[in-house]
């Protein structure tokens, strides 16, 4: 549906800048959640303003249009003319604003997704829980306030900021983990508080991660916390805490206990590598004590946290660079209890944190029969009996930054190269399959030999079908040798008939020679009898040309001749 690439949406923002005195319309589409922030996002759809104009500032407008992402019509048609309108770059600025947590984002993330219009910039109001997302691109940790009341004054004011912030990539990640072998092998979620089978049939899940992905301990809070979730922001804020409390009095497993092996780098993923010479993957080390393994996208986490930044050794000098958004590589950490991460928020601890790698590609291998607890991006899943997971980049997508975002996208003064959407390439293979479909079928190389043979099989044949037909009476001896004399004659008659006329052409091409040779004389003829009328010699050479040309009567030939300048007397 959309069209515009990422390598062309890299080469829009070099072009120089719209003509002067061209407008271009600025059109924010705010997709609401409506089940966000204990329902108070939902106040954005109650007020049933759908779309209205408002002031940027200069004279310049804006349309802002509002819709639920859970009303399926309104999400699809809304997405459709996003997408329409982003084609034309010149004419139109496209942004969209999720109003919602980080699950919210990745909603709209999705969307954009289908609808191949990844190329618009996403903005956010926070309602959610966490927000982690929001606070690190600046737009804090909950909605302006009063958001609709005395004239929608706050939300006019944020979507100026918005129209204002500044567009970064972040890196999009992909989550893919399998199970291992036997019956007892599922994946598991928390449905309505209760522990349901989850994906039904699959033996492998893949997942996007924009926030952060653990792997242990804090994917095991996640999963008791979501089967006592309270109602309120309030009241989950504290079974977050007492579950919390609970681990510091029965441990959660360590990692050595289920992790078998790890890597990164190059060559990581070598169980889905094709055949042949690949780059051989660098081992993952880790202290086995340590309860849960960390991944992280943004420099926050669990609601503000920044435990990449706050580890112990985080002034290693040359092991680590700072922490960037959009330089695709992600931050790996090991954690040895959830409340390490929620001291280092309050205290500023570096207790029980440690830093292991900056990479693209990671594979970890799990003990056989593990049952391993995961969180992404917030939301809890159990493996049981998991064989492995992997963590690779998958692409980037348009985010919005207020001026004191906490997010960098990456170092100054790099020029990353453009990278995909996850679109692009299946378009171009779809694009390839039907040119193939279409495409004549290639002409094989015809094997001489082949060739021989075949027609002397064809020939052998046709003589022993005449045999057959001889034998049966069906025609006789004579008759087939009447033919080949009617055959012979007539190729003789032919080439006779082609001689004759070669002959004839000849003839006709002498006389036409001898009548332009006539015609010289005649002209000759004339000259002698202007000077001598009495000299009969020269008057019988002109008789002579002139009869030689009446017996022809050709009139080509006739024209051909020059009229004498004198009349002859005839003696």
């Amino acid at each position: 549906m959309g069209c515009t690439s990422s390598a062309q949406l890299e080469r829009a923002r070099d072009a120089a800048p719209v003509q002067a005195g061209k407008e271009v319309e600025v059109e924010v589409f705010m997709a609401v959640n409506p089940g966000s922030g204990g329902l108070v996002a939902k106040q954005l759809i109650d007020m049933k303003v759908p779309r209205f104009e408002m002031e940027l500032g200069n004279g310049q407008k804006c349309m802002v249009s509002i819709f639920s992402l859970k009303d399926n019509d309104a999400r699809e048609a809304h997405f459709k003319e996003m997408a329409r309108l982003a084609c034309d770059t010149e004419r139109y600025d496209v942004r969209i604003v999720a109003c919602g947590g980080d699950g919210t984002v990745k909603w709209v993330i999705s969307c954009l997704a289908n609808a191949h219009a990844l190329n618009i910039p996403i903005a956010i109001i926070p309602f959610g829980t966490g927000n982690d997302l929001a606070r690190t691109l600046g737009w804090g940790s909950s909605p302006p306030t009063p958001l609709i009341g005395t004239g929608m004054k706050a939300l006019t004011d944020r979507i100026r900021m918005i129209h204002a912030a500044e567009e970064i990539p972040l890196d999009v990640w992909l989550i893919k983990v399998r199970l291992g072998a036997g019956a007892e092998a599922c994946f598991e979620e928390v449905k309505d508080k209760k522990i349901v089978k989850a994906h039904s049939g699959k033996r492998e899940l893949e997942e996007v991660m924009i926030n952060y992905f653990s792997i242990g301990a804090d994917g095991e809070l996640m999963f008791a916390f979501e089967q006592n979730r309270g109602k309120t922001q309030f009241a989950n804020k504290r079974v977050y805490a007492r579950k919390g409390m609970g681990q510091a009095i029965v441990p959660p497993p360590r990692l050595g206990k289920f992790i078998e092996s790890a890597t990164y780098g190059p060559g990581a993923l070598i169980a889905e590598a094709p055949p042949g010479p690949n780059p051989v993957p660098q081992p993952l080390e880790f202290n086995a004590k340590d309860r849960m393994l960390l991944f992280l996208n943004i420099p926050s986490y669990g609601a503000g946290a920044d435990p990449w930044r706050r580890s112990k050794d985080a002034e290693s000098k040359g092991r680590f660079h700072p922490q960037f958004v959009g330089d695709r590589e992600v931050e790996v950490m090991t954690v040895n209890r959830t409340s390490d991460i929620a001291l280092s928020l309050t205290t500023g601890s570096t207790l029980g944190l440690h830093r292991l790698k900056q990479n693209s590609e990671f594979y970890i291998k799990f003990r056989p029969g593990s049952d391993v607890h995961f969180q992404i991006d917030g939301e809890a899943l159990r493996a049981c009996h998991a064989d492995s997971v992997s963590v690779i980049h998958g692409y980037q997508v348009r985010l919005l930054r207020s001026s004191n975002a906490k997010a960098v996208a990456y170092p100054a003064g790099h020029v990353p190269e453009s990278i995909p959407f996850p679109y692009e390439e299946a378009d171009a293979k779809e694009a390839q399959a039907q040119e193939d479909a279409t495409a004549p079928e290639p002409m094989e190389s015809l094997d001489e030999d082949a060739v021989r043979l075949a027609d002397a099989e064809a020939e052998d044949k046709l003589e022993q079908e005449a045999k057959e037909l001889r034998d049966a009476g069906v025609i006789d001896e004579s008759d087939a040798a009447a033919k080949d004399d009617a055959d012979a004659i007539a190729k003789v008659e032919e080439k006779d008939t082609n001689s004759s006329e070669t002959r004839e052409n000849r003839r006709v091409d002498n006389e036409d020679a001898d009548a332009v040779t006539g015609s010289g004389a005649a002209g000759a003829a004339n000259a002698a009898d202007e000077n001598d009328d009495n000299d009969d010699e020269g008057d019988d050479e002109t008789v002579r040309s002139e009869a030689t040309l009446n017996e022809d009567d050709d009139d080509k030939a006739e024209d051909m001749i020059p009229e004498p300048e004198t009349k002859v007397a005839m003696s």
